[in-house]
């Protein structure tokens, strides 16, 4: 199914409760202006859905309660202006969500309380310039999460109330020059971030809960 180019100025197009097991949907170069694209309740065994240079400047993108067991869902070189993407409540137990190379300048792109089992999400040489990216109460169990390479300028990565209890959140080569990146309020860092700084003297931004004396 292709919207690739499509301008949404309003109205809603739901894929809701849909099970995605093959093929691909692509909303690639479309815009987003308002309106709302739902994915809510939505099965992602196989497949792809890609959002590859999408500009969202309105709107909502919705994937509350998706299962996402084997699919590609990306945003690869995205644009977010004004608009929310909402992955809350999703459980992630393979397949990847890709955001590589997004530009990230205002709106809010939520993964609360979504559990990482496997697979992967991918922040790979974004760009935050303004945007919330809200990461409380999900748990990280399994997936694999990266901002390797990425910048942060200003907005806020929110990870309060998270648990980390098996794979790393990889930071390798990412830049910090404003902005939060919040780990100060997790609940559980049994497994630390991995940075290119110590964890005692950290980046300008980066807020880490109180580290034990050695």
């Amino acid at each position: 199914m292709d919207f690739g180019g499509a301008r949404f100025i309003g109205g809603r197009v739901d894929f809701g409760g849909a099970t995605f097991a093959g093929g691909r949907v692509t909303f690639g170069d479309a815009k987003f202006t308002g309106g709302r694209v739902t994915f809510r309740e939505a099965r992602f065994s196989g497949g792809e859905v890609t959002f590859r240079g999408a500009e969202f400047a309105g709107g909502t993108v919705a994937f509350h309660n998706a299962q996402f067991s084997g699919s590609n869902v990306g945003f690869v070189g995205a644009t977010f202006t004004g608009s929310q993407v909402h992955f809350g409540v999703a459980q992630v137990t393979g397949g990847h969500i890709n955001l590589f190379d997004a530009k990230f300048a205002a709106g809010v792109v939520s993964f609360g309380v979504t559990a990482f089992c496997a697979g992967s999400v991918g922040f790979d040489n974004a760009r935050f310039d303004g945007c919330a990216v809200d990461f409380k109460k999900a748990r990280f169990v399994g997936a694999d999460v990266s901002f390797g390479g990425a910048q942060f300028a200003d907005g806020i990565v929110d990870f309060r109330y998270a648990r980390f209890t098996c794979n790393a959140v990889i930071f390798s080569k990412a830049g910090f020059c404003g902005g939060t990146i919040d780990f100060a309020h997790v609940d559980d860092f049994s497994v630390q971030p991995v940075f290119d700084f110590e964890l005692r003297n950290p980046a300008k931004g980066v807020a880490l809960p109180p580290l034990p004396i050695s």
